[in-house]
């Protein structure tokens, strides 16, 4: 077998079907997309078009705008992570808020909880209000003489179902 006596296989090359070429081409006038309606209109794209739900409101119409918007996900409460180590700077017998944590340029002002990790030692008694924390860094603090008061996250509560009344 040589070079010059390969073909190719029959029906594996078709020639392209030109369009829009006029009525004497046989696919001229509609060019094959029929008259009006959502198929034959430019930018179409595959189907009807991004976002073509079969005339149902389309999903991003449906969503409320992001700005504003409180969502868990997408707008978080912000925590101050607190590491035990850092904590040495405050007085024994504090009782310990994100205020004073403030004061002391552990948190920052946009923070509005924070939470405490186990990294580090801890060597004074301090009184812990409304913290999140690991579970090393309770035994830590109360090995050290201190109590602490754990928040707790809410389960959300479902809305009752209206019933209609008579």
């Amino acid at each position: 077998m040589s070079l010059d006596k390969i073909t190719q296989p029959e029906g594996s090359k078709k020639e392209k079907w030109i369009i829009g070429r006029g009525m004497g081409s046989g696919s001229g006038r509609r060019c094959g997309y029929g008259h009006k309606g959502a198929k034959n209109r430019s930018g179409r794209g595959k189907g009807y078009g991004s976002g073509f739900e079969g005339g149902q409101t389309k999903l991003f119409r449906r969503l409320p705008k992001i700005r504003g918007w409180r969502n868990q996900d997408v707008n978080p409460v912000r925590v101050a992570e607190v590491k035990l180590g850092q904590l040495n700077v405050i007085p024994a017998g504090t009782d310990v808020t994100i205020e004073v944590l403030r004061t002391y340029d552990l948190a920052k002002k946009t923070d509005q909880a924070y939470k405490i990790l186990g990294t580090g030692e801890i060597t004074v008694s301090l009184n812990f209000k409304k913290a999140k924390a690991t579970k090393s860094a309770v035994d830590a603090i109360k090995n050290a003489g201190g109590t602490i008061e754990i928040l707790e996250k809410k389960p959300l509560e479902k809305k009752a179902k209206k019933t209609a009344s008579k």
